[in-house]
């Protein structure tokens, strides 16, 4: 049976990862995908191959599908061209999966996400499906979903009235809209909302010179004080772990060793609201905050 969700890809320069997601959406007969590459970097002659290569991959999607591309000349970053990609994909869709090229997706991820944007289409709780709970799934119940305060996005699904909340610079913060005490309201804990407020005061004056995105969508969460929904398993392994990574890079985490693991049934919370395990748990493991 084809897999109905669209899909969108988010490939740059490496072209080995971007095939294993090509094949991995054959596997699940996926019908409606978008291929976003971002462009090469000025000066930087190696990428010229590597980004072609990247585009060429859409040569390689053989079987019945619709198939949307966007080719930038522009290299925008880790931290704009993503959010375009998104933009761009949620001018076409109301609903869907985002990929980065490293985040290898399970069979089941796919869905465990189609399954999850239909069921909570409607509630403005709950913000961000996430197939990713890479180092803290052997802390938590195999089958069970759980909500969090965080925003994992190795792996991720969202529809169009989520994203259309998401702003990349941030402007409310540190007004009346959304401050620090709000923010050590909602998390419940000083250590954390310390480190938030930094991260939140270097976007505000670093932008638009920043090279990520996810704290914004964090920011959104906390703000909204909504949740994002985490699966009954890992359905992520992350391949862009490498030592001239951007922001993965082997020796300082321990989310690089995490593999698929298989559930045999979901379970979703019985009321929204975050689970306080879990949070700690993405502090301590992901965000490594303690």
């Amino acid at each position: 049976m084809a897999f109905e969700t669209p899909v969108l890809l988010l490939f740059f320069n490496r072209p080995d990862l971007g095939k294993m997601q090509i094949n991995k959406l054959r596997e699940v007969k996926a019908k409606r995908i978008y291929v976003s590459v971002d462009g090469k970097r000025d000066g930087v002659n190696s990428d010229i191959e590597l980004v072609d290569s990247c585009c060429r991959l859409v040569d390689e999607i053989d079987w019945s599908c619709q198939v949307k591309t966007r080719f930038s000349n522009v290299n925008f970053g880790c931290g704009h061209g993503v959010v375009k990609a998104i933009d761009w994909f949620f001018e076409n869709e109301k609903e869907g999966i985002i990929l980065e090229d490293d985040c290898f997706p399970s069979n089941q991820f796919f869905d465990f996400c189609q399954k999850s944007l239909k069921k909570y289409r409607e509630s403005e709780k709950v913000l961000l499906i996430s197939g990713d709970r890479s180092s803290i799934s052997s802390h938590l119940k195999k089958n069970q979903c759980y909500f969090t305060k965080y925003s994992p996005i190795w792996g991720w699904a969202t529809w169009r009235t989520t994203w259309e909340q998401f702003q990349l610079d941030i402007p409310s913060w540190r007004t009346s809209d959304f401050n620090s005490d709000m923010l050590k309201a909602w998390l419940g804990s000083e250590k954390p909302s310390r480190i938030w407020e930094k991260k939140f005061d270097e976007i505000r004056s670093k932008f638009p010179h920043i090279d990520y995105w996810d704290y914004s969508l964090s920011y959104l969460l906390f703000k909204k004080q909504a949740f994002s929904l985490l699966p009954p398993s890992n359905l992520i392994k992350n391949f862009g772990f490498s030592n001239n990574a951007t922001h993965t890079v082997y020796n300082i985490n321990p989310r690089s060793t995490c593999s698929h693991e298989a559930y045999s049934r979901i379970v979703y919370p019985k009321t929204t609201e975050s689970d306080l395990k879990a949070d700690r748990l993405i502090e301590v493991q992901h965000h490594r905050m303690y």
